[in-house]
């Protein structure tokens, strides 16, 4: 039977945030805007000064009719805010959850399961994702990898003689991979688990994923598994 540990909504050790946003949707009406009211601007000013200086360069440059200009920035702002709301009501929310298995009391527990998940309203689309871990070494250091994939981190994992299947479990969420909005972690992704034993070289154990929504931002969150331990069980060290 399983004992819920840790349930998160994007807080946490490492807070969700926006990586990029979309150059389409939301750079280029910027800029557009940038240019309007420059322009607004700039036919007050010709608007303001005499005739005379109003006939010599540069004020004879003009660009848009004044009311022209007020019009496009009211819209322009009036769309880049509408797109800023609707952003909101489509953000996927980048969720974890943590649970033991096992009998006895949760911190006594045979693994540790990660399980991710979208608790947002908004449907997300994986860009990337990657693991890190930082180990104990057998003199008592601590060993730390850079982000890999999940091949990359079964190869380590395996080197320092942990078998698939037995001491661990990765899942590879691969580019593309759809996260639904989900009611609960257990209707996301079981992304790794981790024996006891193995628990006990895990100084840190880290996951990175990068999401796209569907107004073209990405947003991204790196999850601490060990971090969410209990302290008996982060106190653990190898036998």
């Amino acid at each position: 039977m399983a004992d819920e540990l840790h349930l998160d909504q994007a807080g946490g050790a490492g807070q969700q945030r926006i990586r990029k946003r979309s150059a389409l949707f939301v750079w280029a009406p910027i800029a557009a805007l940038v240019v309007v009211l420059t322009t607004l601007v700039w036919e007050v000013v010709r608007l303001n000064v005499d005739d005379s200086s109003r006939s010599q360069w540069p004020l004879r440059l003009t660009l848009l009719p004044i009311d022209t200009a007020a019009t496009l920035s009211a819209a322009i702002g009036g769309l880049i805010l509408a797109r800023a709301q609707f952003a909101q009501t489509q953000r996927p929310t980048i969720s974890f959850g943590l649970d033991s298995r096992g009998q006895g009391d949760w911190d006594e527990a045979e693994h540790w399961d990660l399980y991710l998940f979208n608790g947002g309203p908004g449907s997300a689309t994986v860009v990337w994702c990657g693991y890190s871990a930082i180990f104990r070494n057998q003199v008592g250091g601590e060993e730390e990898t850079p982000w890999l994939t999940p091949p990359q981190m079964r190869k380590a994992l395996t080197d320092r003689g942990f078998r698939g299947g037995r001491d661990y479990f990765l899942f590879w969420l691969g580019k593309g991979y759809s996260l639904v909005p989900a009611q609960g972690y257990r209707d996301g992704v079981l992304m790794a688990w981790f024996s006891r034993q193995t628990i006990r070289h895990l100084v840190e154990f880290r996951l990175k994923v990068r999401v796209g929504d569907a107004v073209g931002d990405e947003h991204e969150r790196v999850i601490d598994y060990v971090h969410h331990f209990p302290v008996e069980v982060k106190s653990l060290r190898p036998e």
